[in-house]
């Protein structure tokens, strides 16, 4: 009989992959939420925000099938935009996010906007 050698990494590739051909539905229907934030966690501790984004970015394509499960990885989303500096994408997934019609979401997306209002000293602004 022959061994088959798949390392940890062929196996989280495999996974990945079938996830993300199921779609969405698939995702929320395992919970896989919880698992690919833990993942984009990780690289984002490792400086690999490219990675993050490449990963989240297409789980927020459609906010109507979205729920609370979503929330962490919008987050970590949000701090890989950061990281990378790129205001532009950053200010654009908070207008996106304040559209969803989740409401925890959308209350993501306005802390936010008010921290980056706060921190530019928009105060009154940030309070409205």
């Amino acid at each position: 009989m022959k061994t088959i050698e798949i390392t940890n990494d062929q196996m989280l590739i495999d996974e990945m992959q079938a996830i993300f051909q199921g779609g969405i539905d698939v995702i929320l229907a395992t919970h896989s939420f919880d698992a690919l934030n833990a993942i984009a966690e990780s690289w984002l501790h490792q400086e690999r925000s490219m990675d993050v984004m490449a990963l989240l970015e297409p789980l927020f394509v459609d906010l109507k099938k979205l729920d609370d499960r979503a929330y962490a990885a919008a987050d970590t989303l949000l701090y890989a935009y950061l990281h990378q500096q790129n205001n532009s994408q950053y200010d654009a997934f908070i207008t996106h996010l304040k559209s969803a019609p989740n409401k925890k979401l959308r209350s993501l997306a306005f802390l936010r906007e008010a921290l980056v209002l706060q921190d530019n000293g928009q105060t009154a602004q940030a309070r409205e």
